[in-house]
C-alpha cells in the first residue's frame, strides 16, 4: 500500500504521465530525476507535499505553485522558458505562493556552461 508512503526518490528514463503521483496522497518529499518530459497534470493530488526535487527536465511551472503545502524546491531554473523564470522569481521574492505566507526554501541550479 503506497497510501503510507512519505518519500520517493524516482530515476526513469520515460516520460512522466498525467496522475502519476495519485496513488501517493501522503506524500511528503519527492525527488524526481528524468531527461524526458513532466505532464503538466503528474503532481495532481500531492496536497501534503512540502519538498520537491526535479533534476535534468524541463518542468511545468503552474502545477509546483499550486502544491498547497510546498516549503523547498529545488530545480534547473534555466530549464524553464524566460516566462517561467521570471513569475517563479517573482512570487519568491514577495513571498507568496499562491495563498501561502512564504516558500521558506527555494534553490535554483545554474547548469550554463562558460565557453
Amino acid at each position: 500500500n503506497y497510501r503510507n508512503l512519505v518519500e520517493l526518490d524516482i530515476s526513469i528514463a520515460t516520460e512522466i504521465p498525467a496522475n502519476a503521483f495519485r496513488n501517493f496522497a501522503n506524500l511528503r518529499t519527492l525527488s524526481i530525476q528524468t531527461e524526458e518530459r513532466i505532464d503538466s497534470r503528474a503532481f495532481t493530488g500531492l496536497n501534503q507535499l512540502e519538498k520537491l526535487i526535479v533534476k535534468n527536465t524541463k518542468v511545468p511551472l503552474d502545477p509546483l505553485l499550486a502544491l498547497p503545502k510546498l516549503k523547498e524546491l529545488q530545480l534547473d531554473i534555466d530549464r524553464l522558458d524566460l516566462q517561467s523564470q521570471c513569475e517563479l522569481l517573482k512570487q519568491v521574492e514577495v513571498g507568496i505562493i499562491h495563498g501561502r505566507s512564504s516558500l521558506m526554501k527555494t534553490i535554483f541550479s545554474f547548469e550554463r556552461h562558460l565557453l
